[in-house]
């Protein structure tokens, strides 16, 4: 965490982002930046931009592994749910690797289950999307994030503390990611 905190405050200063106003997909739309993490759901938008060349790359290996994450939705039925009987047949229905690979083909976003790469129709398409093979094969290193819980804003505004702390105001990053621990130790002791 220290070293990935150190290369962000580095690259954050050497590249002046204080003074950049954009989001960081309209700062590639618009070429003022030349390289941004985004994910599949963007190639779209992308592929409309006229004399733009760009191309996807997976992410660099750390010291110990290649990992990225993958987000997305979770369903969920719940158990005051009037009808669920109904609401399984729709989760079963649209985690179905048919219905994956027809959703996956016109959003842009990546299927659910593996399975699903294996239906013909979207086989195909991303035969044909050397951008969108990327994503796919970025799926072998994915890690999913943990079910939303009574901490995760929690832990999400202190990690957020620790990393303005240090690049905003030029605070130690082991100190500031230190104070951010106890911080998650003493709100996870709170609320047992």
């Amino acid at each position: 965490g220290v070293k990935a905190l150190e290369l962000w405050n580095e690259l954050y200063h050497l590249q002046k982002f204080a003074q950049f106003s954009l989001s960081h997909d309209l700062g590639f739309m618009s070429q003022t930046v030349a390289m941004i993490m985004d994910g599949p759901w963007n190639l779209p938008r992308y592929r409309t931009i006229e004399n733009f060349e760009w191309m996807v790359a997976e992410l660099p290996s750390g010291p110990e592994a290649q990992i990225t994450y993958m987000g997305g939705e979770h369903l969920v039925i719940f158990k005051q749910s009037v009808n669920p009987d109904q609401a399984w047949k729709f989760v079963k229905w649209v985690i179905d690797p048919g219905v994956q690979a027809r959703f996956s083909i016109n959003s842009g976003y990546l299927p659910v289950r593996r399975a699903t790469l294996n239906i013909p129709s979207y086989s195909a398409h991303l035969q044909n999307d050397q951008a969108l093979q990327v994503f796919v094969r970025e799926m072998n290193s994915a890690r999913t994030r943990e079910m939303p819980d009574s901490h995760r804003a929690e832990f999400n505004r202190l990690i957020a503390r620790a990393i303005e702390e240090t690049i905003i105001g030029g605070k130690n990053p082991v100190n500031t990611l230190r104070s951010a621990a106890r911080d998650f130790d003493i709100t996870i002791r709170n609320h047992k």
